[in-house]
């Protein structure tokens, strides 16, 4: 796209110098075979389950707000303008702005070459933006000249993260006096961070605005993942007079396999949690499934598990008693051809609940729970505590029994000497009893017995 003819004047700089001053029991999941054909058609699944690929993200040009939320633009201050300045169009206006294949016309406004380090990690290999055009300074270029740092994450819902860590800019009607600066670090003195401002499809915010993204997905069912990136903050202390101005950035994305690969294979161990509770004596009874990719016309062979490295068999669905601790679950998923995929998960069995505890008085002579009794039955009671409980099945229990005395105002109780008998009024016995699991959980419980 041509770029107009831009020239600076006395009311661009009031302009510019006003908005300067504005200153988040049983673990079942079925398997899950997803085929990923070689298409243009991509899922948020194949994004996640695809370990090591090439991916593009392509920033779009669209203007249509009903399509996309938001346009790839760049603008001062706040709050989102719409489609309307600043926007990000595809360009070869090198003359003024920085970055790699600036002259080629693509088609995008920007291509962000990654490959994925892990399920929700990746890597930036490449970083070419074209230029904004018509912002306040002129054509705004930015480059990446060491991705060494530039890094990016996304989410299983989909929120995508941008680290751009070594992006720099330069302004065109500034490249003389500013030159080519960082691109945005946070230490513009407003809650700085000193570090580099992320690209976001969540919220982000500068100090008069703040702008919601989009996440993953595939909004115009088109067979093509898309997201909003958004990326507010402050301009930092490299710039000059600009410092303190708040700022909007956004990218209107679509994700796409950057090269189709051939069969490969991934797994994803499905836990709905990392922490289970005991349900058995001395562990727990868990039932495990793994999400397993194809793609390229792979054909899954067999599914592998292993607990702290020792092998627990195979299938789709498994199986295992776990004892009390932490353990390291392991899935290995080969493809016919001869592919394979690891994922390791962390889970924790433990036991947080107390013994369930039953104390009681019995007559021995018919074995029946009292609650009372006469004098002359005082020689036919015993006491009872029972104790229960899901991991131990021998929690430990103990008790105590004691009088207790009707008193009224003015008795005296006699203390005799030693080895004469003591007779006191008792009007009933308490019991008190205490229960223990091996896993330290206590619970107590008392009753009494009236005597008549």
């Amino acid at each position: 796209m041509d770029t107009a003819s831009i020239s600076i004047s006395h009311s661009i700089l009031r302009t510019l110098q006003a908005f300067i001053s504005f200153t988040k029991k049983i673990l079942a999941v079925n398997l899950v075979l997803i085929l990923s054909l070689n298409s243009q058609a991509e899922t948020l699944s194949d994004l996640l389950l695809d370990k090591n690929g090439a991916w593009d993200i392509q920033i779009l040009t669209d203007t249509n707000p009903a399509r996309v939320g938001h346009c790839s633009m760049f603008t001062y201050g706040g709050p989102d303008p719409g489609c309307s300045i600043g926007l990000l169009r595809d360009n070869n206006d090198s003359a003024h702005g920085l970055g790699s294949d600036l002259g080629k016309v693509d088609g995008f406004a920007g291509v962000i070459k990654i490959t994925k380090t892990g399920r929700n990690t990746f890597i930036i290999d490449n970083f070419q933006v074209d230029p904004y055009l018509g912002t306040a300074g002129g054509s705004f270029g930015t480059q990446i000249a060491d991705l060494s740092n530039a890094t990016g994450s996304i989410s299983d819902a989909g929120e995508l993260i941008l680290d751009l860590t070594g992006r720099t800019a330069q302004l065109q009607f500034f490249a003389t006096t500013l030159g080519e600066q960082r691109w945005n670090i946070d230490n513009s003195g407003i809650d700085g961070t000193n570090l580099y401002e992320l690209f976001t499809t969540a919220t982000s915010s500068n100090a008069i605005s703040s702008l919601e993204g989009r996440r993953v997905g595939d909004i115009n069912d088109d067979g093509i993942l898309d997201a909003v990136l958004v990326s507010l903050g402050e301009v930092g202390s490299d710039w000059g007079f600009f410092v303190g101005t708040p700022y909007i950035e956004v990218f209107n994305v679509q994700l796409v396999k950057s090269i189709p690969s051939g069969p490969g294979i991934t797994v994803n161990i499905a836990l709905e949690s990392n922490i289970v509770e005991c349900n058995v004596h001395n562990g727990a009874e868990i039932l495990l499934s793994a999400t397993v990719g194809l793609s390229g016309g792979a054909l899954l062979d067999r599914l592998e598990w292993y607990v702290d490295g020792e092998s627990i068999g195979s299938g789709n669905n498994i199986e295992s008693v776990l004892s009390l601790g932490s353990h390291q679950i392991m899935a290995t998923a080969y493809s016919t051809t001869g592919q394979s995929d690891t994922h390791t998960q962390s889970l924790t069995v433990r036991d947080t609940t107390a013994p369930e505890l039953d104390v009681s008085f019995v007559n021995t002579t018919t074995g029946e729970v009292i609650e009372d009794i006469d004098e002359r039955g005082l020689h036919r009671v015993s006491f009872s505590i029972v104790a229960t409980d899901t991991c131990d099945p021998e929690p430990v229990t103990r008790g105590t029994v004691v009088p207790l005395m009707e008193v009224a105002h003015g008795d005296s109780i006699r203390v005799f000497r030693k080895r004469e008998k003591v007779e006191l009024p008792v009007s009933a016995l308490q019991l008190m009893g205490y229960a223990v699991d091996a896993a330290n959980r206590s619970r107590s419980q008392q009753t009494v017995l009236s005597i008549k």
